[in-house]
C-alpha cells in the first residue's frame, strides 16, 4: 500500500509540475497537450500519461472512442429527457452516460454483477434505472452516479423495464411469469401482475400511464389496468415469441416486434392487429431459437417516435430502419446498421436515434436523413494489425472485418488516408504487414493470400494456397517469400521472388498458430499447439534447430530486424527471448501477469515490447533481458509494433495508443555464458 501511495503522490507531482510548464523527463512536446486530449476524445489517467522514472510516455491516441461503450455488446441504450446525455448499458455490467453533442464520456454507473439487459431515464432526468441478469432493479442518481436503491426483482435475471411517464412507478418483466410495479422513489414493490404462463421477456407502459402492455416467449400479449393491476385482455399474437413492444407517444396503439422479424401494428382498446408493417418479416434472415434472444432474425429493439406515427426497430442480423405504423410504410432503412443491434432510442424531439450493437459501440443518425451524427474513427471491429514506418512519422493500421487500411500521421494523429480495397468478408481472417508497412498480406481463409502495397495503393498478387480452415501467414520485408501455417501442422514457404517455388514440411504433431520470417526471408520460425517453437531453411525447407518452448501452446513469434533472436509466448504470462540459432539457452522474461497478446523488437533490436496481461505495456532489454518500464494500458490490446522511438499498441476498442520510448541507458553486451 505505501508503494502505491508513493506511486501515485510521484505521478501526481509530475503532473502538477507539468501542467505549471515545468519539463520532466522528457520535453514538453512528448506529451499531449490537454486541449488537443479533449479534441481527440480521450482523457487518460494520470497514471497512464507520466511513468515516473521509466521511458515510456503516452503521447496520443489514433482514432477515437466516441459512444464505444466496451468490447463487448451494448443491450440497452436511453436518451435523456434534455436530449443531452445518451446512456448505454452493456454485456460488462456498466452503463455509461454520455455526452450526446461530443460523444465524450461523462460518467460510468458501476454495481451490477452481470450484463445490464435494460434501462431506462425517469421523466425529469435525475434518476436512472436499470435491470441486470443478476435479478436486480437499480436506481441510480444520475448526477453523481450513486445507486440510491437496490430492488431484488428476479431470481435469474430481467429482460425489460418501463418507467411510467410521470415517472412515478416503473414496471419489470423477467425471467419470472409475473411482472412487478415498483415505486421509484421509496423502492417499494407496489403489485405484481400475474397471469403470463411463460417468462415475460418484455413490456412497456401506455403515454398516459394508465396501461401496462407486455409480452412472453410463447407469444401472447397481455394488457392490464396499471393502477389495480387487473388483467383487462390477452391474445396470442404469434406462434413465436414476442421480443419487444413500443407503445405510441399518443393514442391507442402499440407496436410488437416477434421472433421471426415480423413487426405489427395492435389497438390497445380492443387488442386487435391493425396492421403488418410491410416488408419487416422479410428481413429477418433465419428463425432464431425461442430462448436464445441473441441468433440473427428477430426485432431486438422498438421505440416508437415521439409526437409521430413513426416507430424506429433494430433488426438483429444487422439492419436499422424507420417505418410509419399509419401507413405500414418503411420509409427510411440501412442507416450503416451497427453489427448486429440490440436496442434502438428516440431522442425526445425525434429528431435522432441512437442504437446499441454487438460490436460494443453505440451510435446516432438524423432521423430525417440517415446521416450518422458522430461516426467514428478507426477500425469498429478492433485493430488486429499495426505498423510504423521507418522515421516514425507514418503508421499503418488493419482491422478484422471490412477489409479496411487506415495511414496516419503519427505527429498530427489524423487520418492520412483510408483503403478499402482489400476484400469484404464476414467470417474473419489474417492480416500480416512487413516492417513498417509498406505491404500488407490478406489471407481470407478460402486459400488465397492477396498482397498490397500500402503507399503506392496497388495490389502486388496473389498466392493461392488453396488451404480452408484457419491458417497464420508470415512475409518477409519484401514480401518475397510467404509462409503459410495450417491448422494440422503443416507449414508451407512459397518463394514468389522465384516463380513461386514452394516448400511443404509436416513441421508439428499438432496446429501451428504462429509463423514469422526473419528480414532476408531465409529462416522461418514456427509455433505450435503442442508448445513447440522451430526455426527452419526458408530455401530448403529443412528444420534448422528447435527452441525451447511455452506450456500448452506457442501463440507468438517474432524474429529482430537483425535476425539474431526470436521472441515467443504462450498462453501463460512469460515471454521467451531465444538465440535463433539455438546455440546458448534461452532467456526468460517476467513482465506481465496473464497471457501476452502482442510482441515486437525496436527497429534496432535491442528493446522488446510485448501488450497483454490484464492491459499493460513492457519493454525489456533483450541482451540482458531486464524490464526497463511497464505501464497500464486503459484499452485491451490486440498487437503492438516498435519503430525507432515510437510504439504504436493496437487496441480492440477501434483506437491505437502511442507512446514514444526513450532509455538513456546503453544495452549492456550479453555475457559470453548467455545468461
Amino acid at each position: 500500500m505505501r508503494i502505491l501511495t508513493c506511486y501515485r503522490v510521484a505521478t501526481l507531482a509530475a503532473t502538477v509540475l507539468a501542467l505549471l510548464g515545468f519539463p520532466g523527463q522528457s520535453e514538453a512536446q512528448d506529451e499531449l497537450p490537454p486541449a488537443e486530449v479533449q479534441k481527440c476524445g480521450y482523457q487518460p489517467s494520470r497514471e497512464l500519461v507520466v511513468s515516473p522514472g521509466g521511458a515510456l510516455r503516452w503521447i496520443g491516441l489514433l482514432g477515437d472512442r466516441r459512444f464505444l461503450h466496451s468490447y463487448r455488446p451494448v443491450r440497452s441504450v436511453a436518451v435523456s429527457p434534455d436530449g443531452k446525455s445518451v446512456l448505454s448499458g452493456g454485456n460488462d455490467g456498466r452503463i455509461v452516460i454520455w455526452e450526446a453533442q461530443s460523444g465524450f464520456q461523462k460518467r460510468v454507473l458501476e454495481g451490477h454483477r452481470l450484463g445490464v439487459s435494460a434501462m431506462a431515464m425517469t421523466p425529469d432526468g435525475k434518476r436512472v434505472v436499470s435491470g441486470g441478469r443478476d435479478g436486480t432493479v437499480r436506481i441510480w442518481d444520475a448526477d453523481t452516479g450513486a445507486a440510491l436503491k437496490i430492488l431484488e426483482a428476479n431470481r435469474l435475471w430481467l429482460h425489460d423495464i418501463a418507467v411510467e411517464p410521470n415517472g412515478r412507478w416503473l414496471v419489470s418483466a423477467g425471467e419470472d411469469p409475473s411482472l412487478t410495479i415498483w415505486d421509484v422513489r421509496t423502492g417499494d414493490k407496489l403489485r405484481d401482475l400475474e397471469g403470463h404462463r411463460n417468462e415475460a421477456t418484455c413490456v412497456d407502459v401506455s403515454w398516459d400511464g394508465r396501461y401496462v402492455v407486455s409480452g412472453d416467449g410463447f407469444g401472447w400479449l397481455m394488457v392490464w389496468d396499471a393502477s389495480s393491476g387487473r388483467e383487462l385482455r390477452r391474445v396470442r399474437a404469434t406462434l413465436e415469441g414476442i421480443d419487444a413492444i413500443a407503445c405510441g407517444s399518443r393514442g391507442s396503439w402499440f407496436v410488437v416486434g416477434t421472433f421471426d422479424g415480423e413487426l405489427s401494428v395492435w389497438d390497445s382498446a380492443t387488442l386487435t392487429r391493425i396492421r403488418v408493417l410491410k416488408h419487416a418479416r422479410a428481413h429477418a434472415r433465419n428463425r432464431p431459437n425461442r430462448y436464445i434472444g441473441t441468433i440473427p432474425g428477430g426485432i431486438s429493439g422498438l421505440s416508437s417516435v415521439p409526437n409521430s406515427t413513426w416507430v424506429v426497430a433494430a433488426i438483429r442480423g444487422g439492419r436499422l430502419a424507420v417505418w410509419d405504423t399509419e401507413t405500414g410504410a418503411e420509409l427510411k432503412t440501412s442507416f450503416h446498421s451497427l453489427c448486429s443491434p440490440n436496442a434502438v432510442a428516440v431522442s425526445p424531439g425525434g429528431s435522432w436515434f441512437v442504437a446499441g450493437g454487438g460490436d460494443g459501440s453505440v451510435r446516432s443518425w438524423d432521423m430525417e436523413t440517415g446521416k450518422e451524427l458522430i461516426c467514428p474513427r478507426g477500425h469498429p471491429c478492433g485493430v488486429t494489425a499495426v505498423a510504423i514506418g521507418d522515421d516514425d512519422r507514418v503508421v499503418v493500421t488493419a482491422g478484422r472485418y471490412l477489409g479496411r487500411m487506415r495511414i496516419w500521421d503519427s505527429q498530427s494523429r489524423r487520418q492520412l488516408r483510408s483503403l478499402a480495397h482489400l476484400p469484404r468478408h464476414s467470417s474473419g481472417g489474417t492480416l500480416e504487414m512487413t516492417p513498417g508497412g509498406k505491404v500488407v498480406g490478406y489471407f481470407d481463409f478460402h486459400g488465397d493470400l492477396r498482397l498490397w502495397d500500402v503507399k503506392a495503393e496497388r495490389p502486388l498478387g496473389c498466392v493461392e494456397a488453396d488451404w480452408f480452415g484457419r491458417t497464420t501467414v508470415a512475409l518477409d520485408a519484401q514480401a518475397e517469400t510467404v509462409a503459410f501455417g495450417k491448422e494440422d501442422g503443416v507449414l508451407c514457404i512459397v518463394d514468389r521472388g522465384r516463380g513461386g517455388k514452394a516448400h511443404t514440411v509436416a513441421a508439428h504433431g499438432a496446429g501451428i498458430f504462429v509463423v514469422a520470417l526473419n528480414g532476408d526471408g531465409s529462416r522461418v520460425v514456427s509455433g505450435a499447439g503442442d508448445g513447440t517453437v522451430k526455426v527452419w531453411n526458408a530455401e530448403t525447407g529443412n528444420l534448422v534447430t528447435t527452441l525451447q518452448g511455452h506450456e500448452g501452446r506457442t501463440t507468438l513469434a517474432t524474429i529482430s530486424p537483425d535476425g539474431k533472436w526470436v521472441a515467443s509466448a504462450g498462453f501463460g504470462p512469460d515471454v521467451r527471448i531465444s538465440d535463433l540459432t539455438g546455440k546458448t539457452p534461452s532467456r526468460l522474461l517476467r513482465g506481465h501477469d496473464q497471457q501476452a497478446l502482442g510482441l515486437a523488437f525496436s527497429v534496432d533490436g535491442q528493446w522488446l515490447v510485448s501488450v497483454g496481461g490484464r492491459r499493460s505495456l513492457s519493454v525489456y532489454e533483450v541482451c540482458t533481458g531486464a524490464l526497463v518500464d511497464r505501464i497500464p494500458i486503459d484499452s485491451s490490446p490486440h498487437c503492438v509494433s516498435f519503430g525507432k522511438e515510437l510504439i504504436a499498441v493496437g487496441c480492440i476498442d477501434w483506437t491505437v495508443h502511442l507512446y514514444r520510448f526513450r532509455c538513456k541507458e546503453t544495452p549492456r553486451k550479453r555475457p559470453a555464458d548467455g545468461r
